[in-house]
């Protein structure tokens, strides 16, 4: 999430599972202290405060997602010989969780470069287009995955 405001407020983090929660000084009432009381709910254990310059929220867009995570993976990942240790990266188990809404941003990703999408794209359609001659050969792999996404209905991807 991306922080925008130039108003303060405290952050909490409530490690028990309840999340993130932002508090605004208007949100205290006059009775309370008003706008310099902070106040936490009763009974909350292992909260975390940190004064921040931030309100307002925005939540980061798909394709800004997969960016994020598409870069981690490559740079975490670009020493590996491993395509079962690329493919279970975090950032790359991540995109395979974003389903059937990354697959157009997977093939966009192979017609601007080669790399090891191939796992990702099997896992999220259920289909592998590539012929069992072209295993491990990467640029045929590239190619059949891309004429494939070339065939499918642009709505489906």
């Amino acid at each position: 999430m991306i922080a925008t405001s130039s108003r303060k407020s405290i952050a909490l983090w409530d490690f028990e599972g309840s999340g993130f929660r932002g508090i605004n000084p208007d949100e205290t009432s006059a009775e309370n202290g008003g706008d310099d009381a902070w106040q936490v709910a009763e009974g909350a254990s292992d909260i975390v405060v940190s004064l921040c310059e931030t309100a307002t929220w925005q939540r980061e867009t798909l394709e800004e997602e997969f960016a994020r995570h598409a870069e981690k993976w490559r740079a975490e990942t670009g020493f590996m010989s491993s395509v079962r240790d690329m493919a279970t990266h975090p950032s790359y188990q991540r995109i395979i969780g974003m389903g059937q809404d990354a697959v157009p941003l997977i093939i966009h990703e192979l017609r601007q470069r080669s790399d090891h999408w191939f796992w990702a794209l099997n896992a999220i359609t259920g289909v592998d287009p590539v012929p069992a001659c072209d295993r491990g050969k990467v640029e045929r792999m590239r190619d059949a995955w891309m004429n494939w996404g070339d065939t499918q209905d642009a709505s489906r991807l």
